[in-house]
């Protein structure tokens, strides 16, 4: 896209230099709108921050690359969801299926503790009994995957054909009873669960270097309740 912004930069100068060229200017326009509309949808987090961590899972290493806004550094609300996700290195034996692999990770993922080391930095909880001052946040859970080969990786990501989601709204607090310590409590959901092409089975890895799988479901979630 840097192309694009160097073309449009010497249009724009050309505009104020020659006002025969005045006529041009929707295109620029349209042009400035198509760059836009690029960009935001080439990047999963779209304007959100993201950032990959390495989690261990059953003995082997998963990088997880997650999208989210923190109150405590962004003015939005408190939102997170898990954009793609692949086993390193591909020789590692993952004796666990795909379900309860995924399951774990989303459950190290939004554990409070590591919400406070990789998004909400520094952040503490306040005491559940307090009922004000509480981090509530909105978990955005993909309904259907794919999996995709990438430079010999098998890579989770969300499915292009159904990318239905559930939002789990979570509060986050801090227990003075047993058992001592941050604690969760699930509040509401919203969203539509939809049919995956493949709801049951999941399909075989691709083979081939950028070949989709099928879609399929890997859990469920609140809004199936």
């Amino acid at each position: 896209m840097t192309n694009l912004f160097a073309i449009i930069y010497l249009l724009i100068k050309s505009l104020l230099t020659n006002y025969k060229y005045i006529k041009m200017l929707p295109f620029i326009i349209l042009l400035l709108i198509l760059n836009s509309y690029i960009n935001l949808n080439s990047k999963p987090c779209g304007y959100m921050s993201s950032t990959t961590v390495t989690i261990m899972v059953n003995g082997c290493e998963y990088d997880v690359k997650i999208c989210f806004d923190c109150a405590f550094t962004h003015p939005n609300e408190n939102s997170i969801f898990i954009s793609e996700y692949n086993k390193k290195p591909w020789w590692c034996n993952q004796t666990w299926p795909y379900q309860k692999v995924h399951e774990e990770i989303e459950e190290q993922i939004y554990n409070w503790d590591f919400l406070k080391q990789y998004i909400c930095l520094d952040a503490d909880l306040e005491p559940c009994e307090k009922q004000i001052g509480v981090i509530e946040f909105k978990i955005s859970r993909t309904i259907c995957w794919q999996k995709q080969k990438r430079d010999d990786l098998i890579y989770f990501q969300p499915c292009i054909e159904n990318q239905s989601t559930c939002i789990e709204t979570w509060r986050y607090c801090y227990s003075n009873l047993p058992p001592i310590g941050p604690t969760r409590t699930f509040i509401g959901s919203e969203g539509e669960i939809g049919e995956c092409p493949t709801p049951i089975n999941i399909p075989p890895d691709p083979i081939n270097e950028l070949e989709i799988s099928d879609c399929f479901r890997l859990s469920t979630t609140k809004c199936d309740e």
